[in-house]
Formats: C-alpha cells, sequence, structure tokens
C-alpha cells in the first residue's frame, strides 16, 4: 500500500535528509525485511494502524523527520521607506559640498542600498541633485543641484 500522504510530505519536505532515506530504500538495505524484498517498492506498516490513528502516526514521522531539517535563525526584517532614503540623501547632499555614494551607502544592508539608490534617481529626476560618473561602475559623486 503506497501512502498518498507520505508521499506528499516528501514532496513537501524537499531536503537532502528526504535524499538520504530514498536512497537507503533504493538500496534495500541491511535491515529490510526478506520477505519484503520480492514486493514492489512502496511504504509498509510495521505494525497495524487504524485509519482513525493515522493522522497521529504521520504527524509524530513529520516531527521526527524537521529533527534532520537544520535550524535557521530567522531575521528581523526591516522596511526600507522611499521617503526615508530621499530625506536621508537630501540631509546627506546639504551637509557636504560633494559626497560619494558609497560614503552614503556605508554600512547599510543591500535592501537599503537598493532603496538608497531609487531615491537618488528620483531626486536627480526632480533635479534636486547632481551625479557625476567618470565611467562605467566608477564612483558616483552627488552634488547638490545648482539651480
Amino acid at each position: 500500500i503506497r501512502s498518498s500522504i507520505l508521499v506528499a510530505l516528501k514532496e513537501r519536505l524537499a531536503h537532502p535528509a528526504i535524499e538520504k532515506v530514498r536512497t537507503l530504500a533504493d538500496k534495500r538495505i541491511a535491515h529490510a525485511r526478506e520477505y519484503l524484498l520480492e514486493l514492489p517498492r512502496g511504504f509498509y506498516l510495521s505494525e497495524p494502524v487504524m485509519p482513525s490513528e493515522l493522522w497521529g502516526v504521520m504527524e509524530r514521522l513529520y516531527n521526527e523527520l524537521q529533527s534532520f531539517i537544520p535550524k535557521t535563525d530567522e531575521a528581523e526584517i526591516r522596511l526600507v521607506s522611499l521617503e526615508e532614503m530621499i530625506q536621508e540623501m537630501i540631509k546627506r547632499v546639504t551637509e557636504a559640498i560633494e559626497i560619494s555614494f558609497s560614503e552614503v551607502a556605508n554600512g547599510k544592508a543591500r535592501s537599503e542600498i537598493i532603496v538608497l539608490f531609487l531615491a537618488l534617481l528620483h531626486l536627480f529626476k526632480e533635479s534636486a541633485v547632481e551625479i557625476k560618473q567618470e565611467g562605467l561602475f566608477a564612483e558616483i559623486t552627488i552634488s547638490r543641484s545648482q539651480e
């Protein structure tokens, strides 16, 4: 009897541990019962389980498989506001005559740098700042607009 619940669980838990179990099952490892070797591959219960108990058994199996999945630290996600970055860019440009983008972006997370660059483009479009870049991938220099 092939358990469709286990198949769905295996698909949902696409993880190297599942692949290891599949590899071991394909090799017909030593602990396999000899009488099962002649049967088609599938999921066979070692002891009888009533249909009413099946959900609890599958839940215990799922919890056991969770121990194979490495725990990851959940990082705090900080939403970055374009308006905040526009204000920061205006403040930094007014404090200095000329500033490089790398100085403004120094120490910021990747998501913040992206929004900061969008803020720079917005200010350039509004003619609030002037931008100079000598070449491809060269430093971006920002200064106040002369207007």
